[in-house]
């Protein structure tokens, strides 16, 4: 009985043993503490130079596309970092290297040498916006006299330029040689203006002509030969110059490779062989029978003439009869709807609202409000046509009468009315001729290269402000592209510019500026604050 208890026993005790090694097992062992170890250092390191590289390469990338593909937005108030088309225009016809040297020297206590320096510093900024347009226009070599002496010394004599006297201007060098080269003054660039009330002071800046003095010498670099204009006188004719009024279109003539000069055609037995271009603006007083001889041989030599029409009859008329164009008698005057009077009120000025979209004098144009031409009294003109398969198109019209707008005639006086009551419609106020383009002519066809343009009015080419003068509007447009199709240039032919919007945002607004501020400030930096706080909070997590 002994024996068997103490079996029992040792038996329970073993089932027991077992039973608590089992249990024991089963239950949770605590993890050990992962550590940091290098693999996972090193991984976070390679994640980070990775990250970095990425984020440069991305900059590269972008600054790459931006350089190549340049967009500008002008923040300025007076557009002076936006291109017009006519200079884009220009600027790809650039086919040399320019290079633009800018030599500066100021005196000590020299107010005129401040203001130059001004306009010369503003100049160079709008190269800067040249240069993004047109690559091969090189930065501006900027030399201070004062401490550069040697440098300048030494590119003086590399160019041949005059060490002594060729300072405070930009200089335009063509080419590798340099050997073709423009050079604009101060003067050229800005109007400086003495202050009124103390002469002791700077001069003022009271306006900046940059981009049309630039354009102007890149345009006379390359066309390398000048063209020749010949302005009539000797009957009262308008001329490029500051007594005529036609300063403006003067310069804008030269700057597209034209010289000016004077033809007093009865001293002359033909017009010069070298004449590209013959203009006649408001004659005054009639022709003799050997200056239209003068001019009608010039047209049978392929010639160019530009007429814009004077008040009064000058037998200029009978000559453009012959070659397609007919001036009507009587001026154009127009009747407007007052609606502050509830009536009709007369004006002297006359628009012209319609347009031969195909010509390429007129194509450019956009069609709608944004085309404005006006003419003091035009007279009306014809397009009829002539001998020799002439052809004449009507480039510019007053366009139908309206209820709010009307068009009728006056006699030469401007006192009389003339025309139906209800108001004649759809004046003429600008004809183009030339000889019809035939594909296959006759055997005995003679080609003739000759091309007329007649204004009605030269009103258009003053430089009186707006809304009237000559860079209101579409006037130079009209002028200009009419210069470039007489004479064979219809590559210079221009867009309308008159609707063309700056890139520019105006600072003026004050609702802008509280968007910039509180943007900079707080909108911007608060998002890019969030993004990291939730990163964080993200990545601890």
């Amino acid at each position: 009985m002994a024996v068997t208890t103490t079996d029992t026993n040792d038996s329970s005790h073993a089932d027991s043993s077992h039973a608590d090694s089992s249990h024991a097992d089963s239950s949770p062992i605590p993890a050990k503490r992962r550590s940091f170890g290098l693999a996972q250092r090193s991984k976070t390191r390679l994640c980070y130079v990775i990250g970095v590289f990425l984020a440069f390469y991305i900059v590269i990338v972008i600054n790459a596309i931006a350089f190549r593909h340049p967009g500008r937005v002008d923040f300025t108030e007076d557009s002076r970092h936006s291109l017009s088309s006519e200079t884009r225009a220009t600027l790809s016809l650039v086919g040399q290297r320019i290079r633009i040297l800018m030599p500066v020297y100021i005196q000590q206590g020299n107010k005129d040498h401040m203001a130059e320096f001004k306009v010369l510093r503003r100049a160079k900024e709008l190269l800067d916006v040249y240069g993004v347009e047109q690559p091969l226009i090189e930065p501006v070599t900027a030399i201070n006299i004062n401490g550069e002496g040697v440098r300048w010394k030494t590119i003086a004599q590399q160019y041949g330029l005059a060490e002594r006297t060729q300072f405070n201007r930009l200089i335009f060098l063509l080419g590798e040689d340099g050997l073709s080269r423009e050079t604009l003054m101060p003067e050229d660039l800005a109007e400086l203006t003495r202050h009124p009330t103390n002469p002791q002071a700077p001069p003022i800046l009271k306006s900046f002509q940059g981009e049309q003095a630039i354009t102007s010498a890149i345009s006379r670099l390359v066309h390398g030969v000048q063209h020749k204009a010949y302005f009539s006188i000797g009957h009262g004719e308008a001329t490029p110059g500051w007594a005529s009024g036609m300063q403006q279109a003067g310069r804008d003539l030269e700057s597209s490779g034209f010289s000016i000069e004077t033809i007093e055609l009865d001293r002359k037995l033909r017009v010069p062989d070298d004449c590209d271009l013959l203009v006649i603006i408001a004659p005054e007083r009639e022709f003799s029978e050997d200056e239209l001889d003068v001019i009608a041989d010039y047209l049978d030599r392929d010639g160019r003439l530009f007429v814009a029409l004077g008040v009064g009859h000058t037998k200029l008329e009978g000559l453009l009869r012959q070659w397609g164009i007919e001036v009507l008698s009587g001026r154009v005057r127009t009747k407007l709807a007052d609606e502050a009077r509830s009536s009709l009120v007369d004006t002297n000025w006359v628009s012209g609202r319609r347009f031969h979209q195909f010509h390429p004098i007129m194509r450019p144009f956009k069609d709608g409000s944004d085309f404005r031409m006006r003419f003091y009294e035009p007279r009306p003109l014809k397009a009829i046509g002539a001998s020799r398969r002439l052809q004449s198109t009507a480039l510019l019209t007053t366009g139908e009468s309206t209820s709010a707008e009307s068009f009728y005639l006056v006699d030469g006086l401007g006192s009389s009315r003339i025309g139906a009551d209800s108001g004649e419609s759809d004046y003429v106020l600008a004809v183009a001729t030339q000889q019809e383009q035939i594909d296959n002519p006759p055997e005995d066809w003679v080609a003739l290269g000759t091309r007329i343009v007649v204004v009605s009015s030269a009103s258009f080419l003053g430089d009186n402000s707006q809304p009237h003068g000559f860079v209101a509007g579409n006037h130079r447009d009209l002028f200009m592209n009419s210069v470039n199709w007489l004479t064979d240039r219809e590559t210079f032919i221009v867009a309308d510019r008159s609707g063309e919007k700056a890139r520019q945002i105006k600072m003026s607004d004050p609702k802008l500026r509280r968007f910039l501020f509180f943007s900079s400030i707080f909108i911007f930096p608060g998002i890019f604050l969030c993004l990291g706080t939730f990163v964080y909070f993200l990545r601890r997590s």
